[in-house]
């Protein structure tokens, strides 16, 4: 959060910076760009007070207009989330946006970083904040814990708000490609610990990430549990 501005001279100006939460050097991030700011707060359910829900949007003439929509269901993925697996964790800080032209998207803390909001990538880059920021594994051979919780949760997302053929073909999707590495295990070998190819393997780490944790949810047959079990793994 900004706390301090500081003119240094007529030509620079010092941001000072503090985060109110423990947070890992690789979630941080710095961008500049022509934004426009898109703020707003948003009400979690059992809470008095509200979250400030922040969006740096390319100021370009009817940019916000076309995603709007996309970014506005954002609310309701932050209550969802919130009611299954606790309290979104930065709740004293806010949850945003900062849109920049990179592959996919980038869960830095409070501030998720994307190129689109696509409804996967809103819902997925805000479960990092619960899954991989909040709590972030010990080390990369981990690396499923963080993405395989979080592809989880675009299905559940898209159970608890999208239409019930939406989930399937996400979980058929899913598992197709689970199957494809059939032999391969979601924890990484330390001998491939520095191959990101491998560590971020899309079929690997996240897909069948997902689908271990589906079948898991299906033996405990009881969804109150697994929601309970989840949110404290």
């Amino acid at each position: 959060m900004l706390t301090d501005t500081v003119n240094i001279n007529e030509k620079q100006v010092q941001y000072r910076w503090k985060s109110k939460y423990p947070i890992a050097y690789y979630l941080i991030s710095f961008t500049v760009a022509d934004y426009k700011d898109y703020s707003y707060y948003i009400k979690i359910p059992g809470r008095t007070d509200s979250l400030l829900f922040q969006n740096y949007v390319y100021n370009r003439p009817g940019y916000l207009e076309i995603y709007k929509p996309e970014i506005d269901k954002t609310a309701d993925f932050l209550i969802l989330f919130s009611k299954l697996f606790g309290l979104y964790p930065f709740y004293e800080e806010k949850y945003g946006h900062c849109v920049a032209p990179i592959g996919g998207g980038m869960e830095h803390q409070t501030m998720t970083t994307l190129y689109n909001y696509s409804y996967t990538l809103v819902s997925h880059e805000l479960a990092h904040q619960w899954f991989g920021d909040h709590t972030t594994c010990s080390t990369w051979q981990d690396i499923w814990i963080n993405e395989g919780f979080a592809s989880y949760c675009e299905y559940i997302a898209y159970e608890n708000l999208g239409t019930k053929s939406e989930a399937e073909s996400w979980m058929q999707n899913a598992q197709t490609r689970a199957l494809r590495e059939a032999e391969g295990s979601v924890f990484v070998p330390f001998t491939s610990a520095n191959d990101e190819y491998r560590l971020f393997s899309s079929n690997l780490s996240y897909k069948k990430g997902a689908v271990i944790l589906h079948m898991l949810r299906n033996e405990i047959n009881d969804d109150s549990v697994f929601s309970v079990e989840y949110a404290n793994f």
